[in-house]
C-alpha cells in the first residue's frame, strides 16, 4: 500500500501537520495532499438439496491490543520468519511512527527491534521469496520530506542496505513480488514521473519498459497467483482520479480493457485473499470522499462484491495476504477526518 494531491507537482514540506482531504489544494503548495490527509486526517441459495457457498464477506476481529489509530502503515507477510509485520504509519496530527507489530491471526504484538527505520508513513513493503527478504522502501516523514532508504526485516530487527543506486525518494510507491517473472517490482509514481525498478537481493535496477502507465500517484498493486498477473490499478493524475488496469509481463506494462472497472480512485487497498484466491480491492478516495466498496478481479474484469458487513469508508488502509492464517488482513486507514485502528479479515 500504496502519494497524491490535486495539483501540478509533488513538493514542499509540512503536509503532515494539518487536516483536509486529498484534492483540497494544489500539490505544489506542500508535499502531497495525501500526506496532508494523513495529518488531518458477500447469501447462500438452496438448490436440489444442496446449497451454494456463501460469498466472501468482511469480518471485524477483536484483538485485545491494537496499534494506535493510523494511516499509511506498511504491512506484509514474511514467509522466511512466518510473521505478518506492520510498521509505522501516521497518527492523528500527522505524527509519523516507527513501531513494529506482529499479527498472529488474532493478536497484535508490539516488537522491540534493536534497530528500526526512522518514523515514516507510506513506505511500500513486500516479501521477496527469491532472496528471503522482507523489504521496506522510502516513505515520508512527519515534516513532509520523502525518503529513499531500503531496509530488510530479519525476524527480530531491521537492517539497512547501503546502496550505491537508489530509486527516487517516494511516498506511497507500490511494491510487490511477481511470481510469474521472479521479480520484486517497485513502481515509483510520484505525480511527476513513473518508473519501474527490480530488486536483485542487494541492489535496485531501473527497468525500461516499452510501455508504462501514464504519470500518476497513489496506485494500488498486487500479485494475483490465481491468474498469474501482477496487477496495477487506479491512482491520481493531477485533479483526475483513475480506474485503469495494467499488468506486468516481465519487460513491459500492458493496458487492459475490462468490461467493468472500479470507481475512479486512489490510495485503495489491494491484496489477494488466500482463502478464496481472489484479488480484492477495497476503499480508496475519489477526490471528494472516502470509499467503502469491495471489488474482485478475475483476470479479465472487475466485479463489485455484495457485502453485508464491511469496514467503513477509508483510504490509506493497510492490506496483506497472510498464508499462515489463511487471511486477507486489513488494518487502519483514514476517512479524512478520523483515523482507525480496527482489524478486518476478508473471506
Amino acid at each position: 500500500m500504496t502519494n497524491a494531491g490535486a495539483g501540478e507537482q509533488c513538493g514542499g514540506t509540512g503536509a503532515m501537520d494539518h487536516g483536509g482531504s486529498p484534492g483540497a489544494r494544489r500539490i505544489g503548495s506542500s508535499v502531497l495532499v495525501a500526506v496532508a490527509v494523513l495529518a488531518g486526517v458477500f447469501t447462500s441459495t438452496a438448490s436440489a438439496g444442496a446449497s451454494t457457498p456463501k460469498p466472501p464477506t468482511w469480518t471485524q476481529l477483536s484483538p485485545v491490543t491494537n496499534p494506535s489509530p493510523r494511516g499509511g502503515s506498511s504491512m506484509a507477510y514474511d514467509a522466511a520468519t512466518s510473521q505478518m509485520i506492520l510498521f509505522g504509519g501516521a497518527t492523528s496530527g500527522g505524527v509519523a511512527q516507527n513501531d513494529t507489530w506482529e499479527w498472529n491471526g488474532s493478536v497484535w504484538t508490539p516488537l522491540t527491534p534493536a534497530s528500526s527505520p526512522s518514523a515514516r508513513a507510506g513506505a511500500p513493503m513486500a516479501y521477496d521469496p527469491a532472496t528471503g527478504q522482507l523489504l521496506l522502501f522510502g516513505g515520508a516523514v512527519s515534516g513532509g520530506s520523502y525518503l529513499k532508504d531500503t531496509w530488510d526485516w530479519t525476524g527480530t530487527t531491521w537492517s539497512q542496505f547501503k546502496l550505491k543506486t537508489n530509486p527516487p525518494a517516494a511516498f506511497e510507491a507500490s511494491m510487490a513480488y511477481d511470481s510469474s517473472t521472479g521479480q520484486l517490482l517497485l513502481v515509483e509514481d510520484d505525480c511527476t514521473t513513473i518508473t519501474t525498478w527490480a530488486w536483485s537481493g542487494a541492489a535496485w535496477a531501473r527497468l525500461h519498459p516499452t510501455t508504462s502507465p501514464p504519470v500518476r500517484c497513489g496506485t494500488s498493486m498486487a500479485y494475483d497467483s490465481t491468474t498469474s498477473q501482477l496487477v496495477l490499478v487506479g491512482g491520481q493524475k493531477a485533479a483526475n482520479y483513475l480506474n485503469d488496469t495494467w499488468v506486468w509481463s516481465g519487460t513491459t506494462w500492458t493496458h487492459l480493457h475490462p468490461a467493468a472497472n472500479p470507481a475512479d480512485l486512489a490510495y485503495a487497498s489491494l491484496a489477494q485473499d488466500p482463502a478464496t484466491g481472489q484479488l480484492v480491492l477495497f476503499g480508496g478516495y475519489n477526490g471528494t470522499t472516502a470509499l467503502d466498496k469491495t471489488w474482485t478481479w478475475n483476470g479479465t474484469t472487475w466485479a463489485t462484491q455484495p457485502i453485508s458487513s464491511s469496514p467503513t469508508a477509508r483510504y490509506f488502509a493497510s492490506a496483506a495476504s497472510d498464508p499462515a492464517t489463511n487471511q486477507l488482513v486489513l488494518f487502519g486507514g483514514t476517512n479524512g477526518t478520523s483515523f482507525f485502528n480496527d482489524t478486518w479479515m476478508h473471506g
